[in-house]
């Protein structure tokens, strides 16, 4: 017997680099997997990893730095397959991901939509050993 999905339809935009793993995970956890990159090649070798995780997976090749043609091939796929209920979005344009997650809203359904910072933009033009520094004490507040 297999164990019940969390999401219908888990839509994740930069998921086959380093959000690999969590792509996989997601794929277990949805019946529909819907991840967008920029190039078929990574596309297809996340379609290999996510192949046995028992879900319907749609790989589509799309570049955030056209963002018009992003936001409506995303909306087309979306009419023609369903809204997602939860969106994992590595987009570093806060504009277009705050653009994406107002137009799935439109679609009337709740949604989970988690973006995602690279470690990159935490170190705000600071040395790596300041930021780090930052970063780890930052964290310890939080955990407080």
């Amino acid at each position: 017997m297999t164990a019940p999905r969390r999401y219908d339809h888990t839509l994740i935009v930069g998921g086959t680099g380093m959000l690999a793993g969590a792509s996989v995970a997601l794929a277990g956890a949805s019946r529909r997997l819907t991840s967008v990159a920029r190039t078929r090649r990574s596309l297809a070798a996340l379609d290999a990893d996510v192949g046995d995780r028992g879900c319907v997976h749609h790989a589509l090749a799309l570049d955030w730095n056209e963002p018009e043609r992003f936001l409506d091939a995303i909306d087309r796929h979306l009419a023609a397959t369903e809204p997602p209920d939860l969106v994992v979005a590595w987009i570093h344009d806060d504009a277009l991901a705050v653009r994406l997650a107002r137009q799935l809203a439109l679609q009337q359904r709740p949604l989970e939509f988690v973006h995602v910072l690279g470690s990159a933009r935490s170190s705000m033009g600071c040395s790596s050993r300041s930021s780090a520094a930052r970063r780890e004490a930052s964290l310890v507040r939080w955990a407080r």
